[in-house]
């Protein structure tokens, strides 16, 4: 139930010392009339408990189940790319994105699965989950198991935490001389789902033990001893190559494997079409629509870090109170592999949802909330965002999220605000604007025209050199 005053007609307010009101991302009044808000305390106070058990219960990763000792010193000692080795990765994770986007829409790409703490991202959801894995050099499909049982070891995890039995393999091997594309697509029963879970919370625990104690010496092996490990280059790691060569064994569990032929002729046609990449492609992210010009090159250049919180975790700390929120708003969904199909023209940006309507996390280093009529011109940019997520799918209403880095458990620091949109035409109408507005930018190949980012966002903008000559302020990153 949602309680909390009610406030239908929202007061312009003029901005206060050192809270400038920034017209690049400035309400206009067909949209704050529209607002209706109300704090919903029983929410907030049940995402601070589920943020509280987290901390001292972190969510471990399945990436970091099937390689724990890199996934310790990712986290203990974190060691920076060479340029070379990040434009390495940089066109594998497009090359994988566009694979993912040619073979299913969006809501079925990148699925969340978690239970019991470990978490999960599933890179395509047919009938069953399915790891999608990209090479420069084919594997015989006979030798696949032998050669590459990481492979196996993850699909298998992603079956165990979504219950289903049944998951797939796809391996695309494009050869970094040209040639043709060869596919793999091997079909996998896994048989007692409850052991697997078992097995994996015993290594997740583990894991965490590691993390707690800053000694990796109980992990297993890592597969990457002495074949250019980063980190034992780096002068970083403690392996000595003679550690316990053990795994999850989930592999163990994989009772019946075949390839599936007529599947695999489905894949190699999808993948002989071009890309969807053409001007009706679907944009990546609606904060894109709320930063238009920001929008314009994270559009282009995919690759760069967007206006969103950072996944790495300081050294000897855990995650952030942002990664610890949003999974707690992401473990209030049921374990599973269901996807909510999304509007053909909404961006691919995946939605979170709290009881089907949307929800926006932000976090801040305030004191607190401003009295609940200031939020419309304090954070214009919060409701924008939520907006046009809720026009996308065509809902009324939604939820604010908001966390408070410097209050204290007892202190209630996550403060949660139920936004409705009445009526949510305006939204739609705005929404469809901007969106045209961006893709009539990126036709043109140029962000004439497009305003300006806010003053607030200047440090730090990667795309500051090709924003123009001191044109526009730069940007820096934020949640």
């Amino acid at each position: 139930m949602v309680s909390g005053p009610n406030v239908n007609v929202l007061p312009r307010l003029a901005p206060g010392r050192g809270d400038p009101v920034e017209s690049t991302v400035e309400l206009g009044e067909p949209l704050r009339r529209t607002l209706r808000l109300a704090w919903d305390p029983p929410t907030g106070i049940a995402l601070t408990a589920s943020v509280d058990t987290l901390r001292g219960h972190r969510p471990v990763l399945v990436t970091q189940l099937a390689d724990p000792r890199s996934g310790y010193y990712r986290l203990r000692h974190p060691i920076p790319a060479t340029p070379e080795a990040e434009e390495r990765l940089g066109r594998g994770r497009r090359r994988h994105e566009e694979i993912e986007r040619q073979l299913a829409p969006p809501e079925r790409c990148e699925l969340r699965v978690a239970r019991d703490g470990i978490v999960g991202r599933v890179d395509l959801v047919t009938d069953r989950p399915v790891e999608l894995k990209t090479t420069a050099a084919a594997v015989p499909r006979e030798h696949l198991l032998a050669d590459r049982s990481g492979y196996f070891e993850q699909l298998g995890m992603y079956c165990a935490l979504a219950d289903v039995a049944e998951g797939r393999l796809l391996v695309v091997a494009e050869p970094v001389s040209g040639g043709p594309t060869e596919v793999e697509v091997i079909d996998c029963h896994f048989a007692d789902l409850p052991e697997m879970r078992r097995r994996m919370a015993e290594a997740a625990d583990r894991f965490r033990d590691a993390l707690a104690r800053n000694d990796p010496g109980l992990l297993p092996r890592c597969p990457w001893f002495d074949r250019g490990c980063g980190y034992q280059h780096a002068g970083v790691c403690r392996c000595t190559g003679s550690e316990p060569n053990e795994s999850l064994a989930v592999a163990r569990h994989l009772d019946q494997s075949g390839p599936n032929e007529t599947v695999r002729a489905e894949v190699l046609e999808k993948l002989g079409q071009p890309p969807p990449l053409d001007g009706a492609a679907r944009l990546r992210a609606d904060r894109g629509l709320v930063y238009l010009r920001r929008g314009y090159f994270e559009e282009l250049r995919p690759d760069v870090e967007r206006i969103v919180p950072s996944n790495a975790e300081a050294a000897s700390e855990g995650p952030g109170l942002y990664q610890l929120l949003r999974e707690a708003v992401e473990a209030r969904s049921p374990p599973g592999i269901g996807a909510e199909p999304q509007p053909s023209d909404a961006p691919e940006e995946k939605i979170l949802r709290i009881n089907g309507d949307p929800a926006v996390l932000k976090t801040s280093r305030a004191l607190g909330p401003p009295r609940i009529e200031e939020f419309p011109d304090r954070h214009p940019w919060y409701f924008l965002e939520l907006g046009f997520r809720c026009a996308a799918l065509g809902r009324d209403a939604g939820w604010l999220v908001l966390g408070y880095e410097r209050l204290r458990p007892w202190e209630a620091p996550v403060r949660v605000l139920r936004v409705r949109f009445d009526p949510i035409l305006p939204w739609q109408q705005e929404f469809a604007t901007r969106q045209a507005r961006l893709r009539a930018a990126l036709a043109a190949g140029a962000p004439t025209g497009l305003p300006a980012c806010p003053e607030w966002m200047r440090e730090d903008c990667p795309f500051q050199p090709e924003c123009g000559e001191g044109e526009l302020p730069a940007c820096r990153r934020t949640r």
